[in-house]
Order: C-alpha cells, then sequence, then structure tokens
C-alpha cells in the first residue's frame, strides 16, 4: 500500500512542476491597450493585427507602466537601442470623389452637299 501512494505522490508533483515549468504568461487584454489609448496595434506591434514582437512605442509602453507619459518617438528610438527616425503611422484620408463632368455634344462641321441632279430619263419609244 505504501508503494502506490509514494507513486501516485510521485506522479503528482512531476505533474505540478511540468505544469509550473511550462506553464506561459497569463493572457492579458491587449485589445483593451489599444481602446485605452486609441492607437492601432500597429502603433505598437510589428504586425498590424497586433501581438508578437514590439516596435520602439510598444517597447516604451512596456517598460514605462503601460503608459505613453514622456513618449517621443526619439526617445522611444534611443532607448530601444535605434538610431533611425520613425516611420509616422499611416492615417487614412477620406476619398474626394470627382464631381461628374457635364456631358457635351460637340457639333461636327459639316460641308454643305450639293444636291444631285436627277439622272433623266430615257425618251418614251413608241410601239407600233
Amino acid at each position: 500500500m505504501r508503494t502506490l501512494t509514494n507513486t501516485t505522490l510521485i506522479y503528482a508533483l512531476t505533474l505540478t512542476a511540468l505544469t509550473v515549468l511550462f506553464a506561459g504568461k497569463a493572457a492579458q487584454a491587449f485589445p483593451a491597450f489599444s481602446q485605452k489609448e486609441k492607437k492601432p496595434c500597429l502603433y505598437c506591434h510589428v504586425n498590424p493585427g497586433g501581438g508578437g514582437k514590439r516596435n520602439a512605442a510598444g517597447l516604451w509602453y512596456k517598460n514605462h507602466a503601460l503608459s505613453f507619459a514622456g513618449y517621443t518617438p526619439e526617445k522611444a528610438n534611443a532607448e530601444a537601442g535605434l538610431n533611425v527616425k520613425p516611420t509616422p503611422v499611416a492615417t487614412p484620408k477620406a476619398k474626394v470623389t470627382p464631381k461628374p463632368k457635364a456631358k457635351t455634344v460637340a457639333k461636327k462641321a459639316t460641308k454643305p452637299v450639293a444636291a444631285k441632279k436627277p439622272a433623266p430619263k430615257p425618251p418614251a419609244t413608241k410601239k407600233g
């Protein structure tokens, strides 16, 4: 009976150790950060859909208690070890639809056509 208890205890401890070892960080509400800051995911992430690798702004946000207080692109790049100027996040521009052009009918210049003379009729012959 004692060996069964020891085996069960070993399995339980092994399972607990593996769970702790391979457990990832708890998921956080990243879309909530986007909504809180009123920024698109691409503002902080390399991937346009968000998640994954962060850019300089994302690293600043992570390293400064989830805040953009004091943030400038130059400071963030310097802190991240980048010596490049940041590329601005493209904001979609409203499409301007051109106004329809008024249709104008151009009249073709025509030369006056001389009236054709009717062909003369052959003289009538009498049958007799």
